[in-house]
């Protein structure tokens, strides 16, 4: 009896915020994503979103994955970047070793980037555009 009482309030609230006016309103308020990242992210995402590098120039007994992938797919709303690294031997992904999320703070004005490593290391940072046009990412991990 508890457990179907609180599955309906639940699905009371859920029902609430779907169908309000505003639960799916456009921003109205804070800094707009910059032209430059719009581009930066169609340009990750360009065809299948996949890119592979060959690593046999360093393969070694500690690193020894013949190629890595990188992914980049769209999150939600088109407003933020998903993405993983991954290893690649002898053309089979063997395991992810990085996970992205790449994002918009519009109250901020800024692009942000948050990293988790396998062994659960954690980066966060900012992403701009550098006076010549480059881009550049800056992380603090730990």
């Amino acid at each position: 009896m508890r457990t179907r009482f609180s599955l309906s309030i639940l699905t009371l609230l859920a029902s609430l915020w779907c169908t309000s006016p505003t639960a799916f309103a456009q921003q109205t308020t804070g800094h707009p994503a910059p032209d430059w990242l719009l581009a930066d992210w169609a340009e990750k995402t360009a065809g299948s979103g996949i890119w592979i590098t060959d690593n046999s120039e360093f393969r070694s007994e500690q690193e020894p994955f013949d190629a890595y992938g990188l992914q980049w797919e769209y999150g939600l709303g088109d407003r933020s970047l998903l993405g993983r690294l991954y290893c690649l031997r002898e053309g089979e992904e063997v395991r992810t070793a990085w996970q992205f999320l790449i994002y918009w703070d519009p109250a901020a004005a800024v692009a942000r980037v948050v990293q988790i490593g396998g062994d659960g290391t954690v980066g966060q940072g900012t992403i701009y555009r550098l006076d010549d046009g480059l881009i550049e990412e800056r992380q603090l991990f730990v």
